[in-house]
């Protein structure tokens, strides 16, 4: 039988939206920039990071709060891959996605009906 973990022993996560922009203009899948995306984050951060949505050149990663500052550094590059480089600017950090919603809602509105726990 799993044991709940108390509320004050769970791990307390940021979330972080961000912009990508890709040069040369070009269409470039979702699917590619999330990979390299996730890549860099891993390879500089804890490999807990996740990946909550990416649609419309913004997107939501997840990370650990002691990693929040390091992980809006990481974000503040650019990359270079195979179909271009892609430019990442964290726009805003939140404790809660409703809070993310709440705050920015034009960027979230791209992401809405694809992030968990919508209200």
């Amino acid at each position: 039988m799993t044991r709940v973990i108390p509320k004050s022993k769970r791990p307390r996560y940021r979330y972080i939206l961000f912009r990508v922009g890709i040069e040369p203009e070009r269409q470039i899948h979702d699917r590619e920039v999330t990979y390299v995306i996730m890549r860099h984050l891993s390879s500089h951060l804890n490999p807990n990071v996740r990946m909550i949505r990416f649609k419309g050149g913004y997107g939501v990663i997840r990370v650990e709060r002691r990693d929040a500052i390091a992980a809006r550094c990481v974000l503040e590059s650019q990359i270079d891959a195979p179909s271009g480089r892609i430019s990442i600017t964290p726009i805003r950090t939140s404790g809660t996605l409703r809070a993310l919603r709440r705050k920015s809602p034009d960027a979230m509105r791209i992401l809405e009906d694809h992030l968990p726990g919508k209200g």
